[in-house]
């Protein structure tokens, strides 16, 4: 090896950040509330992680039909810091899905100063099982973002905190289902 070359692999492992847990569900500390499309609510709660995995998962529950997507939030500020330079990386979720849903995309939302919320998604493997998604994240690229009026500008202004998560279903009249949630970080 040369030592350019080995300058260039050091620099590459230097840049690459380890990955950060933001929520592993392990502790209630943090407060989230349901909602849905259209005024159909979804549930939260924590419960024991299914088919074996071990500790805590978010359990995101649709007891109604719903028309297009499920959500939660936050009750209260996750400050998202590993992002205080700007919005840059991937998120990771560990998701359970059971042998009927019919969940299309997964989504991370965060929220920047101006209360704007801003969301990435990443399309679900189909069937039954845990899987680990992957969503980059990119501070040009967001797959949406509303917020107050008079504050959408589209623009990511910092500090970011995380909002919550949400699920879109491949049917526009999808079944009650739910999803467990499990061990999500973020790495730059």
């Amino acid at each position: 090896m040369t030592s350019v070359h080995l300058l260039a692999c050091h620099l590459f492992a230097a840049s690459t950040a380890a990955a950060v847990t933001i929520d592993d569900f392990e502790a209630s500390r943090l407060g989230l509330r349901g909602h849905g499309a259209d005024g159909m609510k979804s549930e939260v709660s924590l419960v024991s992680a299914p088919d074996g995995r071990k500790g805590t998962a978010l359990r995101l529950s649709w007891p109604n039909r719903q028309v297009i997507y499920a959500d939660c939030s936050y009750l209260s500020q996750v400050p998202m810091t590993m992002f205080d330079a700007g919005v840059a990386g991937e998120a990771r979720a560990w998701l359970y899905l059971g042998p009927d849903a019919q969940v299309e995309q997964f989504a991370i939302r965060l929220r920047d100063a101006n209360e704007e919320v801003f969301q990435w998604r990443v399309k679900v493997p189909r069937g039954q099982g845990w899987r680990e998604v992957v969503i980059p994240l990119n501070a040009a690229k967001p797959d949406g973002s509303w917020g107050p009026s008079g504050k959408v500008d589209k623009v990511i202004d910092l500090p970011v905190r995380l909002h919550g998560y949400a699920v879109t279903f491949s049917a526009t009249d999808s079944p009650a289902g739910e999803i467990f949630i499990d061990d999500v970080s973020v790495a730059k």
